[in-house]
């Protein structure tokens, strides 16, 4: 249960991110260094495969290869 504490945590971070950034494309490699996670190639894919997610769930949209942006209302 651990592993999902951990996701939704991540979730939680990278929606606070993009709620305060401006309307801009973000790179995965870009919001796991603002998030203090660009340690080791496992936790940037981490952080891209919940910004995958999020893309899924329609929540964030993809704007190009490797690109992400909030959708905006």
């Amino acid at each position: 249960m651990d592993g999902q504490k951990t996701y939704d945590q991540l979730t939680e971070q990278i929606m606070e991110h993009f709620a305060a950034a401006d309307d801009v494309d973000v790179r995965a490699l870009d919001m796991a260094a603002a998030l203090g996670r660009d340690t080791d190639d496992g936790t940037i894919n981490g952080v891209r495969s919940t910004l995958n997610r999020l893309v899924g769930a329609s929540r964030i949209r993809r704007t190009g290869r490797g690109l992400y942006r909030a959708h905006r209302s």
